[in-house]
This record gives structure tokens, C-alpha cells and sequence, in this order.
């Protein structure tokens, strides 16, 4: 008995001695702390080309919470046709910049509509476009009947869906969700790989066959950008 006491003894005596060894030498710690301040950005005006190349000017407007940037859609001169067709958009069309200098060139792109959002409150927000209810009239007062606006083919880093636009309605155009669409946001329509003789296939402006147009005379119509926050949850 005394023999096996002896060994449990020795035993424990090992454990002890070997937990001992393998304390940590002393460590001095210490925590500091780094700052940054922003300001507001009200006269933040940046703004990201869709297609990654930056050789173009996108103008745009200052503001945290604004539309960066939204294209107009001109759909050039047509012949008159009995059948309903549709029309393709000219492609959108930027002046050149090489190392921050404007060239004197133009480029053609896709269109695209872009979003800057520095609020911080990620509360989310919609892009929409109206068009007025008279749609396409000329000087004359003259509506084109039944037209209608298409926008097919988004890409975007946020929410966006091909539309369909007609005289008097608002669609969304982009949207972001509560926690997405800080910074900039961009949906771009078609690709400007994609592109056809310098227009652009994703922008269509349908027109029925029988909507009476007169000939020798322009048509426009007003077509309106609204950003809106997302409300707050109550």
C-alpha cells in the first residue's frame, strides 16, 4: 500500500511541475485609439462609368442624397409605318476625357441612370420615371396614340426590372432595399457592346400603326426622374 500511495504522489508532483513550466512570460498591453471625422457631403459630386472604363464625362449635380445621373432618350427621324414597330433609342452619347482632359470626341454608350446615396441611414429609396399623360404631342398639339416606353435588359448593382412606360403612368426604374444602395448605384440598360448603328436596342419607343402621325414634325415628350426615400418603419 505504502508503494502505490508513494506513486500517485510522485505522479501529481510531475502534473504540477509541468504546468508551472508553461506559464507566459510578461506582456506590457496596451489600447490607444485611431479617429476620422466626415463632414457633410452636400457638395459630393462623384460619380462611376457604368461600363469600367472612365474616359467619359458624366455630368452630374452635387448632393448626398440626389440622381447622379439620368439620360434622355432621343429616337431620331423615322418614316412613317402602317404597322405597330418599335424604335430604338440613339445611344447615349458622352464627351471623351484622357488622364482628366477632355479630347474633343464623343463616345456612345448604353444608357444608364445612377444614384449617389451618402445619408448614412441605409433606409433604402426608388428611382421612378413618369411620363406626362398627353405622352409624344407636337407643336400642333397632336398626340401619337398609344406609345409606349421600353426599357429592357437592366443590369444594376441594386434591384431593377425591364418596364413598360405609358402616357400618364410612373414605373420604378431602381430600387434598393433597406441596407443596400449606399454610395453610388447605377442600372444601365443593354450593354454598349450591344449596340446597333449607334442605337441602342434595350430603349424602344413602340408606336401602333394606326396612331395618325403627321408627317414633316417633331414630337416629344416630358419624361420625369423622382428619387423618393423608403419611409421609415413607424
Amino acid at each position: 500500500m505504502k508503494k502505490k500511495q508513494l506513486s500517485v504522489l510522485l505522479l501529481t508532483a510531475v502534473i504540477l511541475g509541468s504546468n508551472l513550466t508553461s506559464v507566459p512570460a510578461y506582456a506590457d498591453i496596451e489600447s490607444n485609439i485611431g479617429t476620422i471625422e466626415f463632414g457633410l457631403a452636400e457638395d459630393n459630386t462623384d460619380v462611376t462609368d457604368p461600363d469600367g472604363e472612365n474616359n467619359i464625362d458624366i455630368p452630374t449635380k452635387p448632393g448626398e442624397f440626389v440622381i447622379a445621373y439620368a439620360p434622355n432618350f432621343y429616337f431620331g427621324e423615322n418614316e412613317i409605318s402602317a404597322l405597330t414597330t418599335q424604335y430604338p433609342a440613339d445611344a447615349d452619347e458622352f464627351a471623351e476625357i484622357e488622364d482628366g482632359v477632355l479630347t474633343g470626341q464623343t463616345i456612345k454608350r448604353a444608357h444608364h441612370a445612377q444614384v449617389r446615396d451618402l445619408r448614412g441611414s441605409g433606409s433604402g429609396w426608388t428611382l421612378s420615371l413618369a411620363m406626362s399623360s398627353d405622352g409624344f404631342t407636337n407643336a400642333n398639339d397632336h398626340k401619337i396614340l398609344g406609345t409606349k416606353l421600353l426599357l429592357n435588359a437592366p443590369i444594376s448593382n441594386v434591384n431593377a426590372a425591364a418596364v413598360t412606360l405609358n402616357p400618364g403612368e410612373s414605373v420604378s426604374a431602381m430600387s434598393a432595399l433597406p441596407g443596400t444602395g449606399e454610395g453610388l448605384s447605377t442600372v444601365m440598360w443593354g450593354t454598349t457592346d450591344a449596340l446597333e448603328n449607334g442605337k441602342n436596342p434595350s430603349i424602344l419607343l413602340e408606336i401602333p400603326g394606326n396612331s395618325g402621325i403627321q408627317a414633316e414634325t417633331e414630337y416629344t415628350a416630358t419624361l420625369t426622374w423622382t428619387l423618393a426615400a423608403t419611409p421609415a418603419n413607424p
